[in-house]
């Protein structure tokens, strides 16, 4: 038995087997036609006894009028210790209508016009993310931006006794998976972004990594 195609030729497909008679399928990435999809795995520099209420760690930008961003995943590592008790928590937030970036810490060069940097295929025109901040030794500068009330994603993470706590997470994931078209993308357009933020207890030692997976398509 054969199945008839419509599109593109309406080419045959065969079936697997002659009980069920399932469809033979392969799964592939989303179609990226001129652009790419990209992958970019960073740390912040060590902060040393300060403590934070949604302290900004990562930021990611989307500039482009005439492409879209398709986030799949964006994962987060995290490794401390706390002279005090209480609760780490990182939160992951969609920014819309952004009119300032923020500012601080490291900017992550991924060149939009020439270059290989985080291409998964060479071929693959360069990103157009732009900025991506990731913090230093402090929080990152918040921009001119409307955050959504809520986080679309959060790990909270506790210390124990004063003095003996090393928190260590694991590449928890604030949002779908690093591999692509698993579940529905973050869709970013222009002028939206991003935000990973971090609240701590009193005077905790800490360093923060953030991995995160794109596309970029002109539909979707």
């Amino acid at each position: 038995m054969a199945i008839q195609i419509i599109g593109y030729g309406g080419v045959i497909a065969d079936v697997d087997g002659s009980t069920y008679q399932a469809l033979k399928v392969t799964q592939r990435p989303v179609d990226y036609t001129l652009r790419g999809s990209y992958r970019l795995s960073v740390a912040t520099g060590t902060f040393s006894a300060v403590s934070y209420t949604n302290g900004s760690v990562f930021q990611f930008y989307w500039p482009s009028a005439t492409e879209t961003c398709l986030v799949w995943g964006v994962m987060l590592d995290f490794n401390g210790s706390s002279p005090a008790a209480g609760a780490n928590q990182a939160k992951l937030w969609i920014v819309r209508s952004v009119t300032a970036n923020g500012t601080g810490g490291t900017t992550i060069t991924v060149p939009g016009t020439q270059g290989n940097n985080q291409q998964l295929r060479t071929s693959m025109r360069p990103s157009l993310a732009s900025p991506i901040l990731v913090s230093t030794t402090s929080a990152l500068n918040n921009g001119t931006w409307t955050q959504d009330s809520t986080p679309l994603g959060s790990a909270t993470f506790g210390e124990n006794a004063s003095g003996v706590n090393v928190s260590v997470l694991t590449q928890f994931r604030l949002y779908g998976t690093l591999a692509h078209r698993s579940e529905a993308p973050i869709v970013l357009g222009q002028g939206e972004g991003l935000n990973v933020t971090v609240s701590t207890p009193t005077g905790p030692t800490f360093v923060v990594g953030v991995t995160v997976s794109w596309s970029e398509v002109r539909y979707y």
